[in-house]
């Protein structure tokens, strides 16, 4: 199976739309996504091109381009706030993304994968065709 930045664009967007605080907002377009504040784009993510380089077996591509786009989504949102997002851990750490994609799913967190502190719905992977 191959799998489209296109449509993990779009999947990550939908998800990290319901957990990025207000007034941000977050859409896809393309292979990119975009975070706007009060209807502006501010900075976004490209990331999820890494899905489609050749080489590595699909489920490290799809876990690399997911938390880079994870993680350039949380540098964009915690630029704009001008503080952590989502809110530092203790002694100041914020919270790592992760994305782990097993036999049907990927699971995407902020902060450790056994106890996060964000929790976005999994993606099922045929959707990524």
């Amino acid at each position: 199976m191959d799998a489209s930045s296109h449509k993990l664009a779009a999947l990550l967007a939908e998800r990290l739309a319901g957990v990025l605080p207000r007034p941000l907002t977050v859409r896809a377009e393309g292979h990119r996504l975009l975070i706007t504040a009060g209807g502006s784009p501010q900075c976004g993510s490209a990331a999820a091109i890494i899905v489609e380089d050749p080489g590595d077996d699909l489920d490290a591509r799809i876990e690399t381009a997911a938390t880079a786009v994870l993680s350039d989504v949380q540098d964009c949102v915690a630029h704009i706030l001008t503080e952590p997002w989502p809110p530092a851990q203790p002694y100041g750490m914020l919270p790592p993304p992760g994305a782990r994609a097993t036999a049907s799913t990927v699971r995407l967190w902020y902060g450790d994968e056994e106890n996060p502190c964000v929790t976005l719905p999994p993606i099922d992977k045929t959707e990524l065709r």
